[in-house]
């Protein structure tokens, strides 16, 4: 019995040590740095980081895109601070980790493009977080008009913004959720999160950073799980614009409801006219590249979606810019991916990021 316990000590130190050595090892390297969310809640309601920081942001096991961040005064990630006071024009430009574009050269963003380009006649502030969707985006808009009275808005749509708008998909802390109230109408509601002592700790290591945000263990083990399940079910899913292909006809139903639920919200949240309110949207990617690929996804449920959005806001008046053919027309001379990882990130890269600030320009919204 005594040896059994000399052994678990032993072993025990030696794994202490390991632990220790990749902690050292892995603070040298630049692995993903905490971006230290503040809470949400009555005081703070909307989703954004701890102000005036700097880190770093990487991606996978070998650390291949490194990124350096720095979140501004209230919190965004951004390479300029917001000003409630100035006198310049403002257009909001609204979405998730697409605007947030933690992995893309911040100085080549939709939102820096911009920045660039009107120089001095007009201001652009993103509000932006990975993991919002359309529900978040009407508290960002309300949030931005409280703040700062911008007078024009522009948000940008992907593929999983629909189906997690509501609480049927689930309900994470930190963002807000269309809620069914007692008289079966979709309302705002926020989902308030907290940051423990025991979070704030561990988000201190560079091991636990490194297993979950570069190698991102959690996210990897719910996948395995999925796959798992398929292979029992004989399902072999398929994904379209970051999210599945198909999907049955109770959540296309729902996605609508909270597609009009968004539009129904949208000018009094913003306290502009809808057409000071440019919707943006995602092209199917990365289907867009292959012409058979593309012809299948027609029928996918983004395709709906994209379909279902664009109806909408082309019918209350909204400034409308679609990337899909937008993407189309620029591979079809440059034959450039829009992604840095074409089947394993559906982020947009720099050129995505530039297309759709040109397209922006062409328009003449901001006239």
């Amino acid at each position: 019995m005594k040896n059994r316990y000399k052994n678990i000590l032993f072993l025990g130190i030696i794994y202490l040590a390991i632990g220790i050595l990749l902690e050292v090892g892995l603070r040298m390297l630049p692995v993903q740095e905490n971006m230290g969310w503040m809470p949400v809640n009555k005081g703070n309601p909307v989703r954004r980081f701890e102000p005036n920081r700097t880190f770093t942001w990487s991606k996978d096991w070998n650390l291949s895109l490194v990124n350096q961040l720095r979140s501004n005064n209230y919190g965004f990630i951004s390479t300029i601070d917001y000003d409630q006071s100035s006198k310049i024009p403002l257009t909001a430009v609204i979405g998730d980790s697409f605007i947030e574009a933690s992995m893309v050269d911040q100085t080549r963003t939709v939102v820096a493009v911009l920045n660039k380009k009107y120089e001095g006649s007009r201001r652009f502030y993103a509000f932006a977080a990975s993991g919002t969707q359309l529900s978040t985006y009407i508290a960002y808009a309300q949030y931005a008009k409280k703040e700062f009275r911008p007078d024009h808005y522009i948000f940008l749509l992907v593929g999983n913004d629909f189906d997690e708008s509501l609480p049927s998909s689930g309900i994470y802390p930190g963002y807000h959720y269309f809620i069914e109230d007692t008289m079966g109408h979709l309302t705002l509601k926020r989902a308030d999160y907290e940051v423990g002592l025991f979070r704030k700790i561990i988000r201190k290591s560079a091991l636990f950073m490194y297993l979950h945000g570069n190698l991102q263990v959690g996210h990897r083990l719910r996948i395995l799980w999925t796959r798992m399940k398929d292979a029992i079910s004989g399902r072999k899913p398929e994904y379209v614009g970051q999210t599945s292909a198909s999907v049955d006809s109770r959540i296309e139903a729902d996605s609508k409801r909270a597609i009009d639920t968004f539009f129904r919200m949208l000018k009094d949240s913003c306290g502009v006219p809808r057409e000071n309110i440019l919707i943006g949207i995602d092209g199917m990617r990365p289907q867009l590249y292959n012409a058979a690929d593309l012809k299948k996804a027609e029928e996918s449920y983004f395709s709906h979606m994209r379909k279902y959005v664009l109806s909408k806001a082309h019918e209350l008046g909204h400034p409308v810019i679609d990337m899909q053919p937008v993407f189309d027309q620029d591979y079809a001379v440059n034959k450039l991916f829009f992604e840095y990882y074409q089947y394993r990130d559906g982020h947009w890269n720099e050129r995505a990021h530039g297309l759709f600030a040109q397209q922006i320009i062409n328009s003449r919204f901001l006239d």
